[in-house]
């Protein structure tokens, strides 16, 4: 099952869909790690990206939140969400729809993971 077809069929938020979708851009989750302890200092370092974690950065949460979802919109382009049939439904598309098709997300049950599906379709990822 691709990422877009778990995301279609949420019910809710989820926070694995998110940590799928950040690593899908790239991003590390940091769930491979080992502990270490100098000195008095202890920490964990990541055995992926090589980060300590102290303060690493984390996948967002994009199927909880508008303001997160938003982040995945890529620049230049707009959105909008709407409730078509009563459900949440969302779209990215060019600046002037002339220029090209909308990226649609399907119906979904919250506006944020519809706007997941749309963005994540206009930066081409399955």
């Amino acid at each position: 099952m691709t990422l877009i077809e778990r995301l279609e069929a949420l019910t809710g938020p989820c926070r694995e869909s998110e940590e799928a979708i950040y690593e899908a851009l790239g991003n590390c989750n940091h769930k491979r790690y080992e502990c270490y302890s100098i000195q008095g200092d202890s920490g964990q370092t990541c055995l992926d990206c090589g980060k300590d974690l102290y303060g690493a950065d984390h996948a967002p949460r994009y199927t909880a939140s508008v303001d997160a979802a938003m982040t995945l919109v890529p620049e230049g382009l707009r959105w909008c969400i709407d409730t078509g049939n009563g459900e949440p439904r969302s779209f990215v598309e060019p600046p002037h729809p002339y220029n090209g098709q909308p990226f649609w997300g399907k119906h979904s049950t919250t506006p944020a993971i519809a706007l997941c599906i749309a963005a994540l379709k206009a930066r081409g990822v399955s």
